[in-house]
């Protein structure tokens, strides 16, 4: 008997410190930095967009580290018909009013656009779109 009413009571409590947090508008997760977002993601999607020669990078994995300073996400295992391993493809990133820019290596092109890589999932996946609004890579944490 005893057990139980300490084990209600602690549910009790539970309940009424979730609550309290609750009404004082807490907030439950802090903001996520470029730091959280380092290590390795397989690119799910690779985009093929008509106006550009584009690789299939499909099924690549994108290791994301700082390199003196930068956040470079980084090709560490290609595939056929894709970018070769060792080739920075996503580089110049920076935070301005909450939005992610960076440029993007997604053609074979010396032109790389400028883009914006959105965050989803708590950094679970990223997608990568040019200025246009094209996308060019969705990728998945490892």
């Amino acid at each position: 008997m005893k057990k139980m009413k300490t084990g209600l009571m602690m549910v009790c409590l539970t309940v009424l410190l979730s609550c309290t947090a609750l009404m004082m508008n807490t907030p439950t997760a802090s903001a996520m930095g470029l730091a959280d977002l380092t290590g390795n993601y397989r690119i799910t999607e690779s985009g093929r967009l008509a106006k550009y020669m584009s690789y299939d990078n499909t099924g690549a994995i994108v290791t994301f580290t700082y390199e003196n300073g930068d956040f470079v996400g980084t090709i560490t295992k290609g595939t056929r018909g894709g970018t070769r391993s060792d080739t920075a493809i996503i580089y110049d990133v920076f935070v301005e009013n909450g939005t992610a820019h960076c440029t993007i290596a997604c053609f074979a092109t010396a032109n790389f656009p400028h883009g914006v890589m959105k965050i989803f999932d708590n950094g679970a996946t990223l997608k990568f779109y040019t200025d246009d609004g094209d996308l060019c890579y969705a990728m998945r944490r490892l």
